[in-house]
This record gives structure tokens, sequence and C-alpha cells, in this order.
């Protein structure tokens, strides 16, 4: 490693590794590494509205009012950070942020919507980012959905490999001349908060009283919750790679056996599994009601359900694929 002076990532127009040693230290600390579900974040800070931020104490409040987000959910975080001057995108800083989510999710944190919490916070000091994913296939979900970060294994392997190709980013040659001031930067050891854990037995106490299961092996309560609550973070976490809305997110439960009201669902992304904001940015398609379903149907020329007159004002669920061309038709 000591005399790699480039990796696929930054060779030709990347021009190398800039700073070897600070590159070798990078790729120990993901070697070393005590996460048990270490996740691997690309964020990339710089001015908001197309306007230069040269204020590095912007960067780093911006950057620890975001880990300390992390951290308060949960998810203790640790950082490698390097800033960089381009032509086209001035002054920038890159930030890979290495998060543990064996109990609580980062997506529902690091996300750069539109009114979304991260939006917001960065632009109270001149900032605004975008999230760059891995590129490499390795990294997609089960279904094959494009992952916006990586997971980093704690044994030598292909994806650890790949990780570190990836993290090579920060330190290439390209877009270092003309920063002034120290390049890289890390994050230091923090205590670690309290998890999700030590609420899961609490949270399905209820649901496990006066119930045993038997496998071969007796499981207690605390180790039964905390794969339930593994599994359900895993299945919700899977409808947030594909991008579901809330109706299809309660579908994609259902088809795991679990039934779940809209409400239960919602509160859970929120404040259980930390995907902060994802029910209210993905809202469920409108329900019409049988009247309104008939009155786009007749105005379309199409044949209607005659439901409207023998149920009233009931209430439909309109199939996703539908909800565009009612909406063009209807403004709805």
């Amino acid at each position: 490693m000591s005399k790699k002076t480039t990796t696929t990532v930054t060779k030709t127009r990347n021009g190398g590794i800039h700073d070897v040693r600070a590159y070798k230290k990078a790729c120990q600390w993901l070697d070393n590494h005590t996460f048990t579900n270490g996740q691997l974040w690309h964020v990339v800070f710089k001015g908001s509205n197309g306007a230069e931020n040269l204020n590095r104490q912007d960067y780093t409040a911006a950057l620890d009012r975001l880990c300390e987000k992390l951290r308060d959910g949960g998810m203790p975080v640790e950082w490698k950070a390097a800033y960089e001057q381009c032509p086209t995108k001035g002054h920038h800083r890159h930030v890979f942020l290495l998060v543990e989510a064996a109990d609580r999710k980062p997506v529902g944190i690091i996300r750069n919507r539109k009114g979304g919490w991260l939006t917001n916070m960065l632009a109270g000091f001149n900032l605004e980012c975008w999230v760059a994913r891995p590129q490499n296939a390795i990294h997609k979900t089960r279904k094959g959905h494009p992952k916006r970060y990586a997971y980093v294994p704690k044994t030598p392997g292909v994806m650890l490999d790949d990780c570190k190709e990836w993290l090579s980013y920060a330190f290439k040659a390209r877009t270092k001349e003309g920063v002034i001031g120290p390049i890289y930067s890390s994050s230091r050891k923090k205590a670690k908060k309290a998890t999700a854990k030590e609420l899961v037995p609490v949270m399905v106490a209820a649901a496990m009283t006066n119930e045993e299961q038997q496998t071969g092996d007796t499981m207690t309560p605390t180790t039964l919750a905390e794969a339930a609550f593994i599994h359900v973070g895993a299945i919700y976490e899977d409808a947030i790679d594909a991008e579901m809305h809330l109706g299809e997110v309660q579908q994609h439960l259902g088809k795991h056996g679990i039934h779940k009201p809209m409400l239960a669902i919602k509160n859970e992304l929120n404040n259980l599994y930390c995907f902060y904001g994802y029910a209210d940015s993905h809202p469920a398609p409108r329900v019409m009601s049988y009247a309104e379903v008939d009155a786009v149907l007749a105005k379309s020329g199409r044949r209607t359900t005659g439901m409207a007159l023998s149920h009233g004002q009931g209430q439909m669920s309109v199939p996703a694929k539908l909800v565009k061309p009612y909406q063009t038709h209807c403004n709805l």
C-alpha cells in the first residue's frame, strides 16, 4: 500500500493519489473499524445557490450537526474528509461517513431532498450537498436496486477492496491544487450513546408475554426481539431503496407476513427505524370516491363502475399505475 500511487478510481484524468500516506491511513481505518453493520456514505458539500463558500467554519459546523444528528439517533459515526478547488464546482468538501447501522438506518437523515432536514440545516450555513452513490454493482440490493452507500465488511475480500477504491476518490490529485490550508481531516473517537437495542425488549415485551418458542435451543425474549427488529428493519430498507410510496411499503410488508396500518408504518419509519421524513415525502396515492372515479371514466369515454349508485360516496384506492392518468384529466 505504501508504494501505491494510483487506484482504478484515481488513475488517468484524476491524476493518481495526491497523498499516499493519508490514503493508507484511510484504508487502515476501514480495515480496523469495529461497527457491526458499517455503512460508508459519500457526501459532497459546496456553496449553495451557485455561490462559492470559502468559509471553513461553515463546513465544519455543518458536518458536526450532521454527525450529532446521527449519534442522537443511535448511530455512531466516523469520517474522513478532503477539501478541493475545482474550476466548475469551486470550493467544496468530500466527506466519507462510516455509520453504524446495526440498530437504526441513516438513510432517513442523509437525504438531500428539498425541504428535508439535511437540506434545511445546510442552508443555514450557506451550503448544499449531494450524495454520491457507489458505482460498482457489488453494492446493489438483493433485488438489484442501487444503494446510496456501501456496506463495509470486517473481513478482507472483494467488497472491502472496492470500498477502498471508492474512498480513494477523496485522495485524488486532481483539484487539490489551489486549496488554501490543510486538505485532509478526520473524526475523533466519540463516546458511544445508547442504541435502539436497549429499547427493543420493552417494545415487544407485551407481545412476547406468555409465549415460548422452542427451536432446539431456548431463545430468550431479548434475542427474539432483536432478531425481529433487524428483520423488519431490513424489509423497510429494501422498500426505501426501491423508492416505494407508503402504500407500496404497506404491501411490501404484507408480502412478508407483516400487516400494519399506515399510521403505524409512518410512526415506525420516523421514530423507531430513523427513516426521518420518508413517509411524508413518499405519501400513498390519494383515495378517490366511486363518484370521482366514474366521472373520470365517463369523461374519457370509458365504461363507469356503477359503484357510486350502489355504494353512495364510498371510496376506493386507485392503483398506482392509474393515478397519473387520473391526475392529468381531473387535476387531483
